[in-house]
């Protein structure tokens, strides 16, 4: 999309260098629920991709107080835990043909771990590191969730006498099938504070620019949310330099003979290593 931002371009926080000063960890829960359903009934579709994740995210510390910054800590790696499951069904029959598919996969990770080495590529779940917002107040990240799922997914064609069995094309998904029982699926979601007062005057121009662009006619603000970007993140800093910043999204968005839901949370806060605080609203 024409307004979507570079997160590696706004490299304040990030560019911290490895031994700038205090190990810390970004921590980051995310729940996601998010459904497509057809509102014609030929063809029926329907999908659904929920998962929850905790993310930790080594880091480094310089500053101090709300002027802290963090950045990379090379020597760690990113580790997450948590789940993924998708569903999803299509049908559409007519008299002299048919086409069905279901696709039921499902991904756990019930302790903190990573997907290194993984012959197709396969990354986990990571988050980017928060830096400065470039067209509000706070700050901007992105969260990638890219693994690997089991289970069933198929597609059945039938008509003139015979059937043709295959992997499921026919829905719309965040998963792709390497056969009948394994997949990878896919999802970025950037977050970004809400367009307001930017650092300078070409930051601003870029906040104004995408506040007008959100509020260009209805529906657009929902549409951009089914895309993956949010521009709702609250940050609070707190005098020890830590920090909390939180998105809640929820809404249903009607397309052409379909309905977008959405219902995402998500919570991002700094610690030191093995502070085992949580914010409030963060499951255990």
């Amino acid at each position: 999309m024409p307004f979507r931002l570079s997160i590696a371009a706004v490299a304040s926080f990030a560019a911290v260098a490895a031994d700038a000063g205090p190990p810390a960890v970004i921590h980051a829960w995310i729940s996601y629920k998010g459904g497509l359903s057809s509102t014609l009934t030929q063809p029926k579709s329907r999908y659904s991709s929920d998962f929850e994740f905790f993310i930790d995210l080594p880091a480094q510390r310089s500053g101090r107080g709300t002027e802290t910054q963090f950045g990379y800590a090379t020597d760690r790696a990113t580790t997450f835990r948590g789940n993924f499951h998708e569903r999803g069904e299509f049908v559409l029959k007519d008299r002299d043909a048919s086409v069905e598919a279901q696709v039921s996969m499902d991904g756990e990770w019930p302790k903190f771990t990573t997907i290194p080495g993984n012959p197709e590529g396969i990354a986990g779940v990571s988050l980017v590191m928060p830096s400065p917002s470039r067209i509000g107040q706070g700050l901007s990240t992105r969260i990638d969730v890219d693994v690997p799922v089991t289970g069933t997914a198929t597609q059945t064609m039938s008509g003139e006498g015979q059937t043709i069995t295959g992997l499921p094309d026919m829905l719309i998904s965040d998963c792709t099938y390497r056969d009948n029982t394994h997949g990878r699926c896919k999802l970025s979601l950037q977050l970004d504070a809400a367009p307001g007062k930017a650092p300078d005057a070409g930051a601003q121009k870029m906040a104004d620019d995408m506040k007008s662009a959100l509020n260009a006619a209805p529906g657009v603000e929902g549409m951009v949310m089914v895309s993956g970007l949010m521009f709702n993140l609250e940050t609070e800093r707190f005098p020890d330099g830590n920090f909390v910043a939180r998105s809640d999204t929820q809404g249903n968005v009607p397309a052409k003979d379909a309905v977008f839901s959405r219902d995402i949370h998500v919570v991002i806060w700094s610690s030191a290593p093995g502070d085992t605080h949580r914010p409030p609203g963060v499951p255990g």
